[in-house]
């Protein structure tokens, strides 16, 4: 687990360094940081370029406002890309990943994803927010290697719970998302209990739990 835990942070700290240095904010906090990578391109906004890699074959998300209202809100943050390097990621990938990146370009002037200016209207912001999140429920593509987590997981669950077997209500979903994010721990597992507590009224709790 050490060696596994050392190999994480070493590409996560590869990629953020490798980021900065093309002129990407990078927005992961705290002093200890994980292997969730945050981050924004000024001029580009994150749909954009979460499209951008995935022509190339590389697989990021885009977290939005409403899945991390405690942190995001408060940076003035609307959505941001996330990369999720793995052990069994190499250092080339990493390198593609900042090769792409770096290929858009740096540019001057508000970037979706960054803090809204003085003087945006609140419902501007929150339907950038909004698109933002519905852009990553769309988000079904597996092509190419993966630098994703948990979204990924949630994105699953709402076609698989709400758009093909309407299991839950597509504003319960996201219900549970809210409800789920305030919690601490994986979002996608809490999320997959409370499917299972809505869907069997209870009894899926203790088993979808234990299976995760």
């Amino acid at each position: 687990m050490a060696l596994i835990a050392a190999r994480i942070k070493l590409l996560a700290d590869s990629l953020r360094s490798g980021l900065a240095e093309i002129g990407a904010v990078i927005h992961d906090g705290g002093p200890a940081r994980s292997a969730l990578v945050t981050f924004t391109v000024p001029g580009h906004d994150p749909p954009s370029i979460q499209r951008a890699l995935s022509a190339a074959g590389i697989n990021v998300s885009v977290t939005a406002a409403p899945w991390a209202r405690l942190d995001m809100e408060q940076r003035g943050l609307l959505s941001a890309v996330r990369a999720s390097p793995h052990a069994y990621n190499s250092e080339d990938e990493i390198d593609s990943l900042v090769e792409q990146v770096g290929r858009l370009g740096v540019r001057e002037g508000p970037t979706e994803g960054e803090a809204a200016p003085a003087g945006r209207a609140a419902g501007g912001a929150g339907r950038a927010a909004r698109g933002a999140f519905d852009h990553r429920q769309r988000m079904v593509a597996y092509r190419g290697y993966g630098l994703r987590g948990p979204p990924a997981h949630i994105t699953l669950l709402r076609r698989l719970c709400v758009e093909r077997r309407h299991y839950l209500a597509a504003s319960e979903f996201e219900d549970g998302i809210a409800a789920t994010s305030l919690l601490p721990g994986p979002a996608s597992t809490q999320l997959a209990i409370f499917c299972a507590w809505r869907l069997r009224a209870g009894s899926g709790r203790s088993s979808e739990g234990s299976a995760s």
